[in-house]
């Protein structure tokens, strides 16, 4: 799973999702504020994705501001990833029989909006 990212591409918001496993929460980050134009880390140290695995925030902030098609392609496939995790988590829960208490934790959790 991912916490969420939103980033500004000229009047469109892109949302990545990042989570982090440590301490179990979601946190929202806008990658167009300044406070990550040198920002080295990935979306998310904890993320398995090629994006996360190979470029910076600062990298992709870049590229989304320069209008490179590779910086919307690095934020869809992270959150092609984080959608594909959060799938089988459910499909787990599911099956594991306790897919209502899966729900009441992320259900808010995965409901909240970015105030960026």
């Amino acid at each position: 799973m991912g916490r969420r990212h939103t980033q500004n591409f000229g009047r469109k918001s892109v949302t990545c999702y990042l989570y982090k496993t440590k301490v179990k929460h979601f946190e929202k980050l806008n990658v167009m504020n300044e406070q990550y134009a040198k920002d080295p880390r990935p979306f998310d140290e904890n993320c398995g994705c090629p994006a996360c695995r190979n470029y910076s925030r600062s990298y992709v902030r870049h590229l989304i501001k320069a209008k490179e098609s590779l910086g919307m392609r690095l934020a869809v496939a992270h959150n092609l990833y984080f959608y594909n995790n959060l799938t089988r988590k459910i499909r787990e829960a599911l099956e594991g029989g306790y897919f209502e208490s899966f729900y009441q934790k992320y259900r808010n959790i995965l409901g909240e909006r970015s105030q960026d």
